[in-house]
């Protein structure tokens, strides 16, 4: 799994529109990495930190060129960076669950449920989580 280019559009969205708490966190479900559609977005991203407020610009690896999967997706490079430095960049609590590789334990996972968080950014739903 890895995160693209559609990321940056959805998290724009979600700042601007006030979905995201001060303080936002984020659970990769095992850790992610940074597929080539992100990579080369670097005006995105230096967009995108203005928008959370970064004091320095994301620094990055340039994409390196991966063979096409079926249906035409570029398929992911084993050796793509892992977006948890892009998280903490924009000021996001990190965590992943482990699977083996650059990930972290959930050392709170009532902190970090996501009904708790869900009740946070959308309160008209909170009849429909269960924070359990």
């Amino acid at each position: 799994m890895a995160i693209g280019s559609d990321t940056l559009i959805l998290l724009k969205w979600l700042k601007q529109s006030g979905y995201l708490p001060p303080r936002p966190a984020v659970i990769e479900l095992g850790a992610q990495q940074l597929a080539n559609t992100f990579l080369r977005s670097g005006p995105a991203i230096d967009e995108l930190g203005r928008i959370f407020g970064c004091h320095r610009p994301f620094e990055m690896r340039q994409p390196t060129p991966a063979p096409m999967g079926d249906g035409g997706a570029e398929l992911l490079d084993p050796a793509a960076p892992f977006a948890r430095d892009f998280w903490i960049w924009l000021g996001f609590e990190y965590a992943a669950t482990p699977n083996g590789h650059e990930s972290e334990k959930v050392e709170s996972q009532k902190k970090f449920s996501p009904a708790r968080l869900c009740r946070k950014c959308l309160p008209e739903h909170e009849g429909i989580v269960a924070d359990r």
